[in-house]
């Protein structure tokens, strides 16, 4: 958990890592749209990401991931080790002294923008082992690198952030100009304020907001129908559902891979998993339990 002082931007600090051979069947996952960003240490064997022909592209060992319009694929092999800062949603811009567009769609190496503190601290992270009882320093590795770097909220980013928290709320089923409204803005003025901080539109966000929660009443009760989770997000009807669906991952619904490995999906869910890393457990743990069980 971040600090108190930290904790209207950050949402919280991770860490993953486990030795997967590069033969298991757990060894890639791919991951969805959602709306996080986040900067992430590679500390242990690189996870790499697979292209459209299998060709695997290295990411730099400190990066910035910021939201990505398509689906991608990892792959995990050897000795992985990962540590990384989630930042609330639509907070991300502060830290990065720019709009989150600069890392859509690519994960941004921060060499330029940390410098010689994001590589100390990526020392220090190595120093302390992911994977041993010294592993809970982290927060206060991530605490003492963030203060440096705390922002000033003005007047117009809070607006902003209340208008993201807004739309969450709803799970994207309130109307831009209600939440326009709500913030006393203008649809345009909210509309240009939002994407120049966040890099997409509202109405994107909403949508993306709605995805992510078909996704989680998905596997959190998988016997559920379509039709039925199409109602409870609040789509139009199934056909609706559908096409958005197919929007975020290229394919319909029941294409996803139910099957997903616990690494992807602790990844991609992070931020609703909050509560389980803060009362001390490790995603090693719910790794074993996974591969047992499947």
């Amino acid at each position: 958990m971040p600090c108190p002082a930290l904790r209207p931007w950050v949402s919280l600090y991770w860490t993953i890592y486990g030795d997967i051979d590069s033969c298991a069947e757990i060894s890639t996952q791919t991951l969805y749209p959602c709306s996080n960003c986040s900067v992430v240490f590679q500390l242990g064997e690189s996870v790499d990401v697979l292209d459209g022909s299998g060709a695997t592209r290295s990411r730099p060992r400190i990066f910035a991931k910021g939201h990505f319009q398509t689906p991608f694929t990892l792959r995990f092999v050897g000795r992985f080790a990962l540590a990384g800062i989630e930042f609330q949603r639509g907070k991300a811009h502060l830290f990065l002294r720019d709009s989150e567009r600069i890392i859509q769609n690519r994960f941004a190496e921060l060499e330029g923008l940390y410098g010689r503190a994001g590589e100390r601290l990526s020392e220090r992270l190595e120093e302390a082992g992911i994977g041993s009882p010294r592993r809970s320093v982290i927060p206060k590795l991530f605490d003492e690198f963030l203060l440096n770097y705390k922002p000033v909220e003005t007047e117009l980013d809070k607006i902003i952030g209340a208008a993201v928290e807004s739309i969450i709320a709803s799970t994207g089923n309130t109307s831009i100009a209600t939440v326009a409204s709500d913030v006393s803005m203008s649809v345009r003025q909210l509309q240009r304020q939002f994407k120049h901080r966040l890099g997409y539109s509202p109405r994107y966000f909403s949508r993306l907001i709605r995805f992510r929660s078909l996704i989680r009443k998905r596997r959190s009760n998988p016997y559920s129908t379509w039709p039925q989770l199409a109602y409870e997000c609040g789509y139009f009807d199934q056909a609706h559902m559908i096409r958005e669906f197919n929007s975020f991952t290229g394919g319909p619904p029941g294409s996803e891979g139910e099957s997903q490995s616990v690494v992807g999906w602790a990844m991609v869910e992070m931020c609703s998993y909050a509560a389980a890393w803060d009362s001390g457990k490790d995603l090693r743990c719910r790794i074993r339990t996974m591969r047992k069980q499947g």
